[in-house]
């Protein structure tokens, strides 16, 4: 039983794998990115290798990780086993049932900030997590983030941001390409390194404008959206990231997303203030004077709500010394015991 917040992840980061099969987890995702963490830092230390280095490839751990949901969304073990289903679970793990998943990694320059298996958020979503830190104790998860969300909806923040992805393969139809920044007032420049393959993969973007949130999702949530005609398991290993994002917009425009990814709209891209793309690795610059993060911390995690300090990941809150950070795609790194979901519910 874990006892307190990284705690998880300190005991698998120092534990002798040799001497198991596999890690299996019982709770929710906060549980499984702390596990996740703590594996892979156990792996490439392991390995001799420096997993602060975002240059450096991914040691792929040398047991399965198997999750049984016990939290408040249980999405990693959803996406995995095909329900959210603590017996469905069970069950795959003791068949041995195996198969690998995509995560990332999370980077200050040559500092790791996290793994995560399911999303980073930034902006709103990461601005909630922090927002509910000193109240979900008190009122409970669901009641703080739902106080936090009408808090954070009403004063509707967008932040300066420049931001710089790295492109994936090509998509397969027009529903996939990003949509014209230009009508948000947002510049941008391509680069077309040496060794391109084709129109759009290792074509690094660039541009820079207001932004409501930049979110990432390992899978995509409306894979009938893109075009693509895969199903939501293709994306968990094709180690590509799946990003939106959102810029300056009403606060009704924001409702009707939420609105649009419950309900699988196949339109819900087809937004000129929606941007999204798979990507294999981006990074984010916020354009904006932040106090220094020394005096944040020490007020308390509550108060990097609108600092550009507050990073969700899988989430968790991660607290930024500045703001940057920078999220690479790591391709089928992750050996768990399931059989991946073909379809994914957002009612989870």
């Amino acid at each position: 039983m874990t006892e307190r917040a990284k705690h998880g992840q300190e005991a698998v980061q120092e534990y002798d794998l040799s001497k198991i099969d596999g890690i299996v987890c019982i709770g929710g995702d906060g549980i499984v990115c702390e596990v996740l963490n703590g594996l892979m830092r156990n792996v490439m230390t392991k390995a001799g290798k420096d997993f602060n280095s975002p240059d450096v490839p991914i040691e792929q751990p040398p047991v399965r990780l198997g999750i049984i949901p016990a939290g408040s969304g249980d999405a990693v073990a959803q996406w995995i086993s095909g329900a959210r289903d603590p017996v469905t679970s069970t069950l795959q793990i003791i068949l041995g049932a195996s198969c690998s998943i995509d995560i990332c990694s999370v980077y200050d320059e040559n500092k790791l900030l996290s793994f995560a298996a399911l999303l980073v958020c930034y902006g709103f979503l990461s601005d909630i997590i922090a927002d509910t830190q000193t109240s979900r104790a008190r009122f409970g998860l669901h009641s703080a983030v739902l106080v936090s969300s009408i808090r954070n909806l009403i004063k509707h923040r967008a932040y300066d941001l420049e931001i710089e992805y790295t492109l994936g393969k090509a998509p397969e139809s027009d529903e996939c390409k990003t949509n014209d920044s230009s009508k948000q007032g947002i510049t941008n420049d391509v680069v077309a390194p040496e060794g391109a393959t084709n129109e759009y993969s290792n074509v690094v973007k660039q541009f820079h404008g207001k932004v409501f949130s930049v979110d990432m999702f390992l899978a995509e949530l409306v894979p009938k959206a893109v075009g693509s005609g895969q199903n939501f398991s293709d994306f968990l290993q094709d180690g590509q990231l799946n990003l939106t994002i959102m810029g300056e917009c009403s606060r009704m425009k924001f409702l009707k997303f939420g609105k649009d990814v419950a309900f699988q709209s196949k339109e819900i891209y087809n937004k000129p203030h929606i941007q999204h793309m798979q990507v294999t690795e981006y990074k984010v610059r916020g354009m904006f004077e932040t106090p220094p993060a020394e005096e944040v911390t020490a007020r308390g995690a509550r108060h990097t709500v609108g600092t550009g300090l507050a990073l969700n990941c899988d989430g968790e809150l991660v607290v930024l010394d500045r703001p940057y950070f920078h999220v690479k795609a790591r391709k089928q790194c992750l050996p768990v015991y399931g059989i991946l979901s073909e379809q994914f519910s957002p009612k989870y």
